[in-house]
């Protein structure tokens, strides 16, 4: 008996070392994910460290809280961050309606994705378009039914006012379409020429990308060409080779804090710029609305169910 009860005692420390969720799901903490890509990204804050170009295809467990939306007309990405709650982007949502909106979630493959419906979209009030950029870009998704939360499918945690460091890198995921160049070599004939989002050549989205983002101070953050500036509840980031692209909307950028995952920001809107000659690569300059400026709203439109830590 008492070898039974050691044996018992041994698995159940070893399966909450290995942060498994348990068979009802009751033992998911936000933010936690595969340790592995954590290690990794916390190396990829060391000065000499390799770092990926571009996107790379995430694998199952990664980013348990990523999932895709399904509008009419386009496709955006978003997270979980309750059981019956998905935070989004209000510009990608559109005049969509709950009844349009398809939620798939569970997997990073689409094709191996799970789907769930959409009871209601509570929008952000003060939203408004501002030039090319967007203020106030947030939107949630309240679920018909309850998520069961498992180590494939849970929520990312979010802080109220966190404030990362100078150029600190942070990871973004989504399901965007991924580049392979520009289409018009007379776009890239000088440097920081504006490339419109229709000369990129891009295809369709097969699974859930994650790429590194360095942030960048508010001055290196030239969005528009009317010189459109950006708030405080706007971030920035990007440059060469590492970004966001059609269908990354509404997805999370977020750092590392506590040994977990946080939400940072919501991708937003963005600029592409060429460099001089190489139609294969460009910089790009991200926004990402700052999610936790807006606590407030999270927790009086769940009813508490969504809440930001200290």
């Amino acid at each position: 008996m008492i070898g039974k009860i050691f044996i018992f005692l041994f698995v159940a420390i070893l399966t909450l070392a290995n942060g498994d969720c348990g068979t009802n799901g009751e033992g998911c903490a936000c933010g936690k994910a595969n340790k592995n890509k954590m290690d990794y990204y916390y190396g990829m804050a060391h000065p000499r460290a390799k770092r990926a170009f571009g996107s790379r295809r995430s694998k199952e467990g990664d980013w348990p809280w990523a999932v895709m939306l399904q509008f009419p007309d386009k496709a955006c990405s978003g997270s979980i961050v309750g059981k019956k709650w998905i935070l989004t982007a209000q510009s990608c949502i559109g005049e969509s309606t709950a009844s349009q909106t398809i939620v798939f979630l569970g997997h990073p493959t689409i094709t191996s994705m799970n789907s769930t419906k959409a009871e209601m979209i509570h929008k952000l009030g003060n939203f408004k378009a501002v030039g090319e950029n967007y203020e106030n870009d947030l939107a949630l998704i309240e679920l018909k039914t309850e998520l069961t939360f498992n180590d494939s499918v849970h929520s990312i945690c979010i802080m109220k006012d966190l404030k990362p460091d100078e150029k600190e890198i942070a990871v973004f995921a989504g399901y965007g379409r991924p580049f392979y160049y520009i289409k018009n070599q007379s776009l890239v004939e000088m440097n920081g020429q504006v490339i419109p989002p229709e000369e990129l050549f891009m295809t369709n989205a097969e699974s859930l990308q994650e790429t590194p983002i360095a942030l960048q101070p508010w001055g290196d953050c030239k969005m528009n060409a009317s010189g459109t500036r950006i708030n405080s509840t706007t971030a920035c980031g990007g440059k060469t080779a590492h970004g966001t692209t059609d269908g990354d909307a509404g997805g999370p950028l977020m750092l590392i804090r506590d040994n977990k995952w946080v939400l940072f920001g919501v991708a937003s809107t963005g600029r592409y710029e060429s460099i001089g000659g190489d139609r294969l690569a460009m910089d790009h300059y991200g926004l990402y609305t700052k999610v936790g400026q807006y606590c407030d709203w999270l927790k009086t439109t769940t009813k508490d169910a969504v809440t930001c830590g200290a």
